[in-house]
């Protein structure tokens, strides 16, 4: 403590490791950065630009390769883990956004999100169908947010989707663009 210069600037989110120095009527007294954070900060943003394998009426995982923002989550292979002590119930958004560029080619669509490698612990579904036409749409979104309850360390999520596309829209010209997985921890366990 008798070392600050305050000459370092931090310019970024404090690790929860971190420790801060303040003044308490002179003294000085160190905290650590996670007992000021809710839950300890952990949370996470992983992203997708375009995804053109698939296959319609299949459930394909979508392969997120970018991370946009990652505090304490395991991200490897499209897949996110839950890290030790992690344990909480947490709020996500999903989002998916499909397109067949060349017509209204889109029936129907689904979002599933995969817990522990289980089939259908989260599902959304949009339909785009009328009495008149099986497809008709050129792009299709589909977006789930709210809290996956009572997730613990080593849990596993992805996403997969499934959509029905006219046999007419060539298979370049089914994708998944835009994917998004957002989560941050509510409170823990």
């Amino acid at each position: 403590v008798s070392d600050i210069t305050g000459a370092a600037d931090i310019a970024a989110i404090p690790d929860n490791t971190d420790e801060l120095v303040l003044s308490d009527a002179g003294t000085l007294k160190r905290i650590d950065y996670s007992n000021l954070v809710p839950f300890a900060s952990v949370g996470g943003c992983f992203y997708q630009g375009i995804q053109s394998d698939l296959t319609s009426g299949t459930w394909i995982k979508i392969t997120l390769d970018t991370t946009i923002y990652n505090r304490g989550l395991t991200f490897s292979d499209s897949t996110i883990t839950i890290p030790s002590g992690g344990d909480g119930d947490y709020f996500c958004t999903f989002l998916v956004s499909f397109h067949s560029h060349t017509y209204a080619g889109i029936a129907n669509a689904s979002m599933s999100i995969y817990k522990n490698g289980g089939y259908n612990y989260l599902y959304a579904t949009g339909n785009t169908q009328s009495a008149v036409d099986e497809y008709n749409s050129r792009q299709f979104q589909l977006e789930w947010s709210g809290v996956l309850p009572a997730l613990d360390a080593t849990d596993t999520l992805e996403m997969y989707v499934n959509v029905y596309m006219d046999a007419g829209v060539s298979s370049a010209n089914r994708e998944a663009e835009y994917n998004r997985i957002t989560l941050f921890r509510v409170n823990d366990n």
